[in-house]
């Protein structure tokens, strides 16, 4: 089936000059195949569905309004069915506002709204100066991951087979198109994988003035096994400079707090004794510096003792050293 799609236009032409006469655009497109469309349009993507869409223009050539609304049923990516989604315009005068929702076998997973000022009337007269100025014009949008359950994807679309969890997320954007601000968050809870359980993660970025900033952690069984922190000193408008990106003031702490093995280690891999370590990066994107540290004390692994393990590294200037020290556990002869 090749979908239908119907159209009505009334237009003065040409439309410059003529701001005070009525338009009247409408649209409606049902059942389009995705895959047909793509083919013909020369990217080979693993998609499938269908598109709805629907756009309606009133008013005058100076001053239209604007309606129009996209949607997606029965969507697939690769071998992940069960997708849909839906995004609505509205532009009734100076200002457009845009909503976004994704669903996942019937459920809504992810939503998005943006609003920024937009008038269609100067789009239409003077499209480069428009285009300009909404650069510059004050932008607000907000993006949510709703629940997310890693079960519904897992062993499709390149996902592992045996991960689970709920993942969940919010950002907010300000700024303008050309200087965005931001701030975001992500939590994963009740996950697993392989044979770990009950692992969680938050993280916490923002992006300003002051350059790009992230922070978080992992926990593993209630016991935190990773803390995260990390900035780079540019702000997010320069981030396509590759020379300003790359001699960026760049500081990424990982740190391993001393944890049990035995209480976080996964099933199929039985460990005993504690480990505890800490890495640090500094320099900038072009010119890194590490130092990196390592410890673990009584360690064992299915059943056979280890000892004790010290280990660091050091990068700098395109030269690296590395030291390991074992103290394997004493025997006692009889």
């Amino acid at each position: 089936e090749g979908g239908t799609v119907d159209a009505e236009l009334e237009l003065p032409l040409p439309l410059a000059g003529r701001g005070r006469e009525p338009v009247r655009v409408r649209l409606r497109a049902g059942a389009l195949p995705i895959a047909e469309l793509l083919a013909s349009a020369g990217p080979d993507l693993p998609a499938q569905g269908k598109l709805g869409i629907t756009l309606e223009v009133s008013g005058t050539a100076g001053a239209p309004s604007a309606a129009a609304e996209i949607t997606l049923a029965d969507g697939a990516w690769e071998d992940l069915e069960g997708l849909g989604a839906t995004v609505a315009v509205d532009a009734p005068g100076a200002t457009a506002h845009v909503l976004v929702s994704g669903t996942i076998a019937g459920r809504r997973v992810a939503a998005v709204e943006a609003t920024a000022p937009l008038e269609l009337g100067d789009l239409v007269e003077r499209p480069a100066e428009a285009l300009r100025a909404l650069r510059r014009a004050p932008l607000h949008a907000t993006v949510s991951l709703l629940s997310l359950d890693l079960a519904a994807v897992a062993g499709r679309a390149g996902a592992p087979r045996d991960i689970a969890g709920i993942l969940e997320g919010h950002a907010e954007v300000a700024g303008t198109v050309a200087a965005p601000r931001g701030r975001a968050t992500l939590v994963l809870s009740g996950a697993r994988y392989g044979g770990w359980r009950e692992i969680g993660a938050t993280l916490d970025a923002s992006a300003g003035d002051p350059g790009l900033v992230a922070s978080g952690g992992v926990t593993i069984q209630g016991e935190p096994a990773i803390r995260l922190r990390a900035t780079v000193g540019i702000r997010p408008e320069r981030l396509g400079d590759g020379a300003a990106l790359a001699t960026a003031p760049l500081r990424i702490e990982v740190e391993v707090p001393r944890i049990a093995l035995g209480r976080v280690a996964g099933q199929d891999l039985p460990l005993e004794g504690t480990v505890e370590g800490r890495v640090v990066v500094g320099g900038t994107p072009r010119a890194p510096e590490v130092h990196a540290a390592l410890a673990g004390s009584r360690v064992t692994v299915q059943g056979h003792p280890l000892g004790d393990a010290k280990a660091s590294a050091r990068y700098s200037r395109g030269r690296g050293d590395a030291e390991l020290a074992l103290s394997p556990p004493s025997v006692a002869f009889r």
